[in-house]
């Protein structure tokens, strides 16, 4: 308990230290970005290491950890420019790698219902952020209706987030929680695309067909992603309902 909160409490210190570091100059960023990054990945790799447990699920996330690690720590050492690419790998291994490794891990070792807590924190954090850039287009140079209507849009993404990844799913399904995991990552960056695409719409001289296709992909990848949470669930009850009856 104490390796968690003290792990915590320096991740948090660190993130306040890249979020004071971060300039439209990625090469001076990817320093200070990858060396946070490192730290945070460090700070995690420790805390499985010393936790008790000996299990497959130990082991796969030290390998995943530890190899994003080395290859961030190599980017580093390499530096900018080349660098940047030996950081990238590092970031893919940790978002692929656990795919391949999934087998590692057990569905009874998952608490679903703290799953969905915890992934639903994120996406409420990520709406409050397109929220809060959504006041810029109220205004008495903006038309009330159409940031009401930009402003509907938002609430109807969330309560339909809340209707199909809150309501409907299942708590208690027994799941490893990739599905879960994977749709939300997708989720998260169809909303801060969203944001961006309607921040775009005040300037006059973006390409507005861009921003068009950029909107409707980003709507497509958020409501793909929320369907996703159902069609896994009802595949796995039916699945379920045939190893059943079979039995």
């Amino acid at each position: 308990q104490f390796l968690d909160i003290g792990g915590l409490g320096l991740n948090m210190f660190v993130a306040v230290y890249l979020a004071n570091n971060i300039n439209t100059e990625w090469q001076v960023t990817f320093h200070y970005f990858n060396i946070a990054m490192a730290v945070m990945i460090l700070i995690l790799f420790c805390q499985y290491l010393f936790v008790k447990a000996d299990n497959n699920d130990k082991q796969a996330f030290l390998i995943i950890l530890g190899i994003e690690f080395i290859l961030i720590i190599v980017g580093l050492i390499i530096g900018y420019p080349v660098g940047i690419y030996f950081c990238i790998s590092g970031y893919i291994v940790g978002f692929i790698l656990p795919l391949f490794l999934k087998g590692m891990f057990k569905t009874e070792r998952v608490n679903f219902p703290h799953l969905v807590e915890r992934v639903s924190l994120i996406v409420i954090i990520a709406f409050g952020e397109a929220i809060v850039n959504l006041t810029s287009y109220f205004n008495s140079k903006t038309p009330l209706v159409y940031a009401a209507f930009l402003f509907l849009s938002l609430v109807l993404m969330f309560a339909s987030y809340v209707v199909l990844s809150d309501k409907l799913i299942d708590h208690h399904q027994i799941s490893k929680g990739f599905v879960l995991m994977y749709s939300h990552i997708a989720i998260v960056v169809a909303i801060f695309l969203s944001t961006v695409a309607i921040l775009y719409l005040q300037v006059h001289d973006i390409n507005k067909t861009f921003l068009f296709f950029l909107i409707i992909f980003s709507m497509a990848l958020y409501y793909f992603s929320l369907a996703i949470n159902q069609v896994r669930e009802v595949l796995f009850k039916s699945f379920s309902t045939r190893s059943q009856f079979r039995s």
